[in-house]
């Protein structure tokens, strides 16, 4: 698993939470749609990761490109919404 696991971990995994949670928090005080949040906090990373890369800051190995990093920042995010939605329900049921 180690040579398929990009140079972008640690932005990966401090930034990208940081700022998907961030959009979670607008979307859901301010009703806000979830999805077009993602849509644009993922074009945003996107286009920081395009430019790291063209600085020579970030390295892509077997394959993968910059639409592979928009994909896979869609699809977490709406994924990590869909359970916690469904952890949010399941605790309003078992309260109630």
């Amino acid at each position: 698993m180690v040579p398929f696991i990009p140079v972008s971990i640690p932005v990966d995994g401090s930034f990208v939470p940081v700022a998907f949670m961030f959009a979670y928090q607008i979307s859901t005080n301010r009703n806000r749609n979830f999805y077009i949040l993602t849509f644009i906090t993922s074009v945003l990373i996107t286009t920081i990761a395009f430019v790291w890369h063209k600085l020579g800051l970030l390295h892509f190995y077997k394959g993968m490109n910059i639409f592979h990093v928009f994909l896979l920042d869609v699809g977490i995010s709406i994924l990590a919404y869909w359970f916690t939605n469904l952890f949010v329900k399941l605790n309003q049921s078992v309260k109630s």
